[in-house]
């Protein structure tokens, strides 16, 4: 189990805390093994010249420069969560499941004598013991604090349940009774507030992004468009959109040079604060950006 770094709070609730120590501490255990921004892992202890082979179901492939693909088995494929790799941790890289099922994959575990050829399916976040809810309310000694139920216009609904249990998307155990269904809209954690509302509002037209990075082909300039496929969660099957890199905002805020805006063909549920949006063309990974939120119909 990795040791969680809750930095400063912020007058911001417990558990809000350890929510924000355990995304905090994931990404500090991704980079620090070298998957965001250090190779070091993906070379391999030999260096450079051996390339390392990670067990994500996901291919490489050589065109113009190192290419990430989608794995040939859809249903395992972790290319969604390595859009960040850069062109150089490619080439280092060997994906010896992007080709295999996953039921070939076991047939050969079990030749080879492996214990985990009959192991089952974790669906689990596999950094913590147990889920998410679970771990949370063990890190802080008990659950938090109910979270204020309101609709899109601001009216109080009820109090529900803490902010952390619910999930942009969500239908059932709100914690409030209504004559229609309510989904959550967006989950306020700063103001322990979920928002809720019918499900034509889960639809939004596109979203914003931020911390865009590409893999390749060359990125458009920043005002210009390309257009791919995206998808907003590992298991989307993904939506037709155009991408729009925002111009820099200059030297003072180099990181504005790195959002994003992403219309949809269709609009699309579920767009969530924190997911990465991940841009396809036919197998092969683009790039992708963090969510920010959802873009508005012009």
């Amino acid at each position: 189990m990795m040791a969680l770094d809750y930095g400063t709070t912020d007058g911001k609730s417990d558990s809000h805390a350890v929510v924000l120590g355990c995304i905090k501490s994931l990404k500090k255990s991704v980079h620090s093994l070298g998957i965001k921004a250090d190779a070091r892992i993906l070379y391999g202890a030999a260096g450079p010249t051996d390339p390392a082979s990670p067990g994500d179901p996901a291919r490489a492939a050589s065109g113009e420069g190192p290419e990430l693909h989608a794995a040939l088995d859809a249903s395992k494929d972790q290319s969604y969560y390595l859009f960040e790799l850069t062109a150089e941790q490619l080439a280092a890289s060997l994906f010896p499941l992007g080709a295999l099922t996953k039921t070939e994959v076991r047939a050969l575990a079990r030749q080879a004598g492996l214990a985990v050829a009959g192991k089952g399916e974790s669906m689990e976040v596999c950094f913590v013991e147990g889920g998410v809810r679970e771990f949370v309310e063990a890190e802080v000694g008990a659950a938090g604090p109910p979270a204020a139920v309101v609709d899109s216009g601001g009216k109080a609904l009820g109090s529900g349940q803490p902010y952390y249990r619910y999930t942009v998307g969500q239908r059932r155990g709100l914690g409030v009774a209504s004559p229609r269904p309510l989904y959550v809209l967006a989950i306020l954690p700063e103001e322990n507030r979920v928002v809720v509302g019918e499900e034509r509002e889960l639809l939004a037209p596109g979203l914003l992004g931020e911390r865009l990075h590409w893999i390749g082909p060359e990125p458009p300039a920043p005002g210009g468009v390309i257009e791919a496929t995206v998808r907003i969660r590992s298991r989307h099957p993904g939506v037709a959109a155009r991408i729009y890199p925002r111009p820099a905002a200059g030297p003072a805020r180099p990181e504005v040079g790195r959002e994003v805006e992403v219309e949809f063909a269709v609009p699309q549920r579920g767009v969530t604060p924190g997911q990465a949006a991940v841009f396809y063309r036919g197998t092969r990974v683009l790039g992708g950006c963090w969510i920010r939120g959802r873009l508005d119909a012009r």
